[in-house]
């Protein structure tokens, strides 16, 4: 990272990327490894297991892409707005469903809505110039 300056916004989602898989991870470890869970959840031992995989799987990986992000790899900035364009796609996909079906909007706002807008931020955020330097994607002054 000699000579890229982090911008502090890419440095703080990169910081709650990392938190985010420990806390996925410590999850799955949970569901691995507790006795507990089973009996207050009363779930099959089975099902806990494979939610405990696929948190390990999903932990790790998002422990990668917020180092990536910490880094700034150009990779990681590809990573984020595939994301991010998915989960404003979703979200409007699911607001249409729900405009369409009669919902209240004040059911669509908290679970959609405000998603969408972050996400939408955070997209634009991702095409800044100084942001799009850091992370060596073409077009960024």
């Amino acid at each position: 990272m000699q000579g890229k300056s982090r911008p502090i916004l890419v440095g703080l989602i990169g910081l709650i990327t990392i938190l985010a898989a420990v806390l996925i991870l410590a999850v799955a470890a949970a569901a691995l490894f507790s006795d507990t869970i089973v009996e207050l959840v009363e779930v099959d031992l089975e099902v806990l297991d494979w939610v405990g995989y696929g948190g390990f799987i999903l932990g790790f990986v998002t422990l990668i892409i917020g180092i990536a992000i910490w880094r700034g790899w150009t990779i990681a900035w590809y990573i984020a707005v595939v994301l991010y364009a998915f989960g404003v796609i979703g979200s409007l996909a699911s607001i249409i469903m729900l405009a369409l079906d009669g919902a209240d909007m004040a059911v669509v706002v908290a679970p959609f809505i405000v998603p969408l807008i972050i996400g939408i931020l955070i997209l634009y955020y991702l095409f800044r110039p100084k942001v799009k330097t850091f992370f060596g994607v073409g077009g960024g002054v």
